[in-house]
């Protein structure tokens, strides 16, 4: 295997071999559809093949393990849990964290409608890290500064795709007690330059500037996945049909990385110390309906058990449950597009992104009167 001519179905873009080369011979470039891959300065490069030892991506530089317990998990707090996509778990897991004087690592939009991984000492940056971002963010430095907070003793705990927790726990090569990974339950990534595409869209078709985008709005009920909305910079706020578009292409798996597509971290066995989902189908499990959100939370390995039995269980309610019951919420096969993803993007380039809206959803009247019954129905049965 060689980094500087992988197929792009083998990289999952979580910068690991980036931040590993020792000669910053490596750099990232997009293709014409918008993903970053790895490119090699052959002038630089020293030839120690570290980028290819440490590839989280090759199933045989990657380590695992079957989950020891599951766990359902509610926070208390009324307004923690409203600004979270599920139960909270990630404030309840990050508190511990920020109380002990360590640092958070995770996935963040800012008003330019870029997603990056961005570092956290205190719960006002980290509460910008909470909710749902279906973009794949960029690393950027952050295995390095993760690795510099380690070594000087630092409480970390770095929540990313399985593939970028993966990646990071390839690029320290060897365990730090004073890390814990968190990997949530991963679908796929569309890329950022794409999503900006669909913010673009949208500005054009309300005549107005976006100022925030969220990906699933629990105000129309967090049983339903969740509703995408749009607020423009006048405070108007838009969940009309064209919006969801980007969910579908989402749910359709047409705007996904390719190597979603061959995705090697769908398995029962899993990467991080703790992985967080929504759990959905609890009632089946529990007995239990929480129309407000419920977290999912596997704890993966000793450490991860332990920090889960760390979180205060007076700001959550939270209940272990055998793993054997929710494995139906782990899925073990790559992701599948249902039509052709190479037809998809040739239109993107050659037609816009509003020919995709026409030819890849449902804009008729009938398909926007059913979303309009779906959106009325969820928001007043909440």
């Amino acid at each position: 295997m060689s980094i500087s001519n992988l197929e792009k179905n083998k990289c999952c873009g979580c910068m690991a071999c980036v931040n590993i080369c020792p000669s910053c011979a490596i750099s990232i470039s997009k293709d014409k559809d918008g993903f970053i891959y790895p490119a090699v300065d052959s002038e630089k490069c020293v030839e120690c093949h570290l980028c290819e030892k440490i590839c989280g991506f090759n199933p045989e530089n990657q380590s695992k393990s079957i989950p020891i317990k599951a766990f359902s998990l509610v926070h208390k707090d009324r307004t923690t849990l409203r600004s979270s996509t599920s139960g909270g778990a990630f404030t309840a897991l990050s508190d511990i964290v920020l109380k002990n004087g360590g640092i958070i690592f995770g996935a963040c939009m800012n008003d330019q409608f870029d997603v990056k991984h961005v570092e956290a000492g205190d719960s006002t940056l980290r509460d910008s890290m909470r909710g749902s971002i279906y973009v794949q963010s960029n690393i950027g430095n952050t295995f390095s500064k993760v690795k510099d907070y380690l070594e000087q003793g630092r409480h970390v705990l770095f929540v990313g795709t399985p593939c970028q927790v993966g990646g990071l726990m390839n690029f320290l090569q060897k365990p730090y007690m004073n890390l814990i990974g968190v990997e949530f339950l991963c679908h796929g990534v569309p890329n950022n330059d794409f999503f900006k595409a669909h913010i673009k869209f949208l500005e054009e078709k309300y005549s107005e500037n976006a100022k925030w985008y969220t990906f699933r709005n629990k105000k129309y009920a967090w049983w339903t996945h969740g509703i995408e909305e749009i607020t423009f910079n006048g405070g108007k706020q838009k969940s009309s049909k064209a919006v969801q578009a980007y969910n579908s292409f989402f749910h359709s798996n047409l705007s996904l990385r390719p190597s979603c597509l061959n995705c090697t971290y769908r398995s029962y066995e899993r990467t991080a110390d703790i992985t967080i989902a929504d759990f959905w189908g609890i009632e089946a499990v529990t007995g239990k309906k929480n129309t407000a959100g419920v977290s999912l939370l596997l704890a993966n390995s000793a450490k991860g058990y332990d920090f889960i039995h760390s979180i205060n269980q007076n700001e959550v309610d939270l209940e272990e449950i055998p793993f054997e019951k929710v494995r139906f919420r782990i899925a073990t096969k790559p992701a599948k597009a249902k039509r052709d993803p190479e037809a998809f993007w040739k239109l993107f380039h050659e037609k816009g992104y509003v020919e995709l809206v026409n030819v890849y959803t449902d804009t008729s009247i009938i398909g926007r009167v059913r979303f309009w019954i779906k959106k009325t129905v969820s928001k007043y049965s909440n």
